[in-house]
């Protein structure tokens, strides 16, 4: 295995446990995270924040399960880069407006844990972005798909 093989499955795993672990915060203790997103939605949206959060949550969930077990890697990490992006925007836009509540990025059981401020919040999301870029340039076929060719490999 490579050196390269090594930092791309490294970032996978690490992405994948982080979006499993900020999808479950949420589901489990979504307070936090339905503040900021109510705080995004217009007024007429706010009763649907909680249906909002529990679906990013869902999804951060479902995308962080494949990408530890190497499913679907090109499409997952393009999701995840999606949200990342997004929610880094987010970030650094209630920042500049001063007034935002805590993003709520790993729901209010983690708020103590992980969000000590949204700039640091917004360096951490950087740097996932940069592993979601590394893992994804070395990643161009499924950790599966890859298994089963090595196994018909050596028979």
């Amino acid at each position: 295995m490579s050196h390269r093989e090594i930092i791309s499955g490294a970032s996978r795993l690490v992405l994948g446990a982080v979006f499993v672990i900020a999808g479950i915060s949420k589901i489990w203790s979504p307070q936090s995270a339905v503040s900021f997103a109510a705080y995004w939605l217009p007024d007429q949206l706010d009763s649907i924040s909680m249906f909002f959060t529990l679906s990013v949550a869902n999804l951060e969930f479902a995308i962080g399960l494949l990408m530890i077990i190497g499913m679907g890697l090109k499409k997952n990490l393009a999701v995840g880069f999606g949200l990342l992006c997004v929610f880094t925007l987010l970030l650094v836009l209630s920042q500049m407006r001063g007034d935002a509540p805590s993003c709520g990025c790993f729901g209010a059981a983690g708020s103590d844990l992980f969000d000590s401020s949204p700039w640091a919040a917004v360096l951490r999301n950087l740097a996932l972005l940069g592993m979601c870029v590394v893992a994804a340039r070395s990643s161009s076929v499924d950790v599966r798909q890859q298994a089963v060719e090595s196994e018909h490999a050596t028979m």
